[in-house]
């Protein structure tokens, strides 16, 4: 009988030393709680006014919170306590209960501001009564931490659609039209429009573009959400390529502009094309002197006519005019150059007479081939 009261004794201490480690009998107790009506203990939204969290959201959004936690327990808490406010870790801010609640009550908070939060996982979590200042019949149940993740924004993805190019065997210095349609395609987390953008053209011996920069920019006002654009410019061959085949290529937004999902699709894409080279003049470094000039006297025009191209000119024609500033001609001669090798150049001086000039301003013009007697990729005056 004795042994039977003992060991009844030990149970009943044993109990009571549970509770006295983790439970106390008749106590208050503070944890997170769902109010009816409420999507969870925190809600996180992106507009206030609201207890149902935000779905789908992305780093633009601003985010509120709302949280509550309720006093389940069998008694008023003693006195006053805080709820801490964290997100991902970081105390944000606290709120006190401003004095004792009963039990079966529940303090709330809603709409408070955290910002924007970058893409990827978040936590954000409330603690009640992180202090201790409150004896409560279970201190392990005062946290609460929800994760959110926030995912990548809607962005523009410009790809190629379509392409075509007029000449595929244009001559060096040729103005060659082409035709690009681009396309902005959806991205896994939607698409939204470009903003503006470049297409660089880019000239190249091999078809990797290797040591190639852009040579021409057309711009892009941008390209419309799942839709295209289309650009028609005019390439200029360089007058400079030497008979051969090369690579006509353009890169898509090329000067990084445009903020994508997808930076691998802008190109280079490119056309093969087969280049006969052509002969190039230009007039270069025009000089008249005297200057000022007297009325009626005579003046000599220096310049350089160059051969910028890959092949020979002929012998050609250069012409030299003397005009007021209305464009009216004072004077002109037509002169011969000499043959000019690829690349070469020759110095000019002519005299032309002032004859019936009168006090002003006049204008030299040289004008190179003349009389078109050399083909060439452009003609220069």
């Amino acid at each position: 009988m004795n042994s039977g009261y003992i060991k009844g004794l030990k149970v009943v201490l044993a109990f009571f030393a549970f509770l006295s480690a983790g439970t106390v009998m008749g106590a208050p107790n503070l944890t997170p709680y769902k109010p009816s009506g409420w999507s969870d203990k925190i809600v996180v939204a992106r507009t206030t006014g609201t207890t149902t969290d935000s779905t789908s959201l992305v780093p633009t959004d601003s985010l509120y919170v709302n949280w509550s936690v309720i006093n389940n327990g069998n008694s008023t808490t003693t006195n006053s306590f805080v709820v801490n406010l964290y997100v991902d870790g970081v105390l944000q801010t606290f709120w006190s209960s401003g004095g004792a609640l009963p039990a079966n009550n529940y303090f709330y908070a809603t709409d408070y501001p955290i910002g924007s939060l970058s893409s990827g996982s978040h936590t954000v979590s409330i603690t009640a009564d992180p202090g201790n200042t409150v004896t409560e019949s279970n201190e392990g149940d005062n946290s609460y931490t929800k994760t959110i993740t926030v995912g990548t924004p809607p962005m523009p993805d410009l790809a190629r659609s379509t392409d075509s190019i007029t000449n595929l065997t244009p001559h060096a210095g040729d103005v060659v039209p082409v035709s690009i349609t681009i396309t902005n395609q959806p991205c896994a987390s939607g698409t939204t429009n470009s903003g503006a953008f470049h297409v660089g053209f880019y000239f190249s011996t091999n078809n990797t573009f290797s040591g190639a920069g852009a040579f021409q920019e057309t711009a892009v006002a941008g390209c419309p959400a799942n839709g295209t654009v289309t650009l028609n410019p005019s390439v200029t061959i360089p007058s400079s390529a030497s008979n051969g085949t090369y690579y006509l290529g353009y890169k898509i937004d090329d000067l990084n502009e445009v903020t994508e999902c997808t930076e691998t699709n802008n190109g280079i894409f490119y056309w093969t094309v087969t280049v006969t080279a052509r002969a190039d003049l230009a007039p270069q470094n025009v000089v008249v002197t005297p200057n000022p000039a007297a009325t009626n006297s005579t003046v000599t025009v220096n310049y350089t006519v160059a051969n910028l191209g890959g092949v020979t000119a002929p012998a050609s024609h250069t012409k030299v005019q003397i005009k007021d500033a209305a464009n009216n001609i004072l004077v002109q001669q037509t002169f011969t150059t000499v043959t000019l090798a690829a690349y070469a150049t020759a110095n000019e001086s002519r005299s032309l007479s002032l004859a019936g000039s009168v006090p002003g301003v006049y204008y030299a013009y040289v004008t190179v081939d003349a009389s078109n007697e050399v083909t060439q990729g452009q003609q220069h005056q």
